[in-house]
């Protein structure tokens, strides 16, 4: 399973770009900032295609404040359907906690990480819910971002 698909400018996140900007970066640009159903529908394509669903039991979303359109919950949902496993809505209280998924093996999804901060808050609230396993998965990520 592919963790991270490419690499962004940090300034997508801000609704602009900087510099050149890859087709991922204005996909996500398009679906994040303006609703665009193609952009949508691309990003649930390469995420249900690079998530291997072999011992996952449910795909959970950051809880996000990025996009009033909430991408990284529309996306996850349909490709928990297509994956077939749980769509489950258990992050909390801005990725702090986390409920329902006491022995389940989880993945967590958001659309770009920026510095890994939400996903770290999120990884941990799912231990201590006490998930079975917690793996995670964004489309893409930062410069910025270092998985340590």
């Amino acid at each position: 399973m592919k963790s991270f698909h490419t690499i962004i400018s940090d300034h997508v996140f801000r609704g602009k770009t900087s510099g050149k900007s890859n087709d991922i970066a204005r996909i996500i640009y398009g679906a994040k900032f303006f609703n665009k159903a193609k952009s949508l529908s691309s990003l649930i394509r390469i995420a249900s295609r690079d998530i291997d669903p072999k011992g996952i039991d449910a795909i959970i979303p950051v809880n996000t404040r990025d996009s009033r359109y909430n991408i990284p919950a529309r996306i996850s949902q349909k490709v928990a359907s297509i994956l077939k496993i749980k769509y489950i809505d258990a992050l909390h209280t801005q990725n702090t906690t986390a409920r329902g998924i006491r022995g389940l093996n989880v993945i967590i999804f958001d659309d770009v990480i920026y510095t890994g901060a939400t996903m770290r808050k999120a990884v941990d609230a799912c231990k201590r819910a006490g998930a079975k396993s917690v793996k995670f998965f964004a489309i893409c990520h930062s410069k910025s971002f270092t998985n340590q």
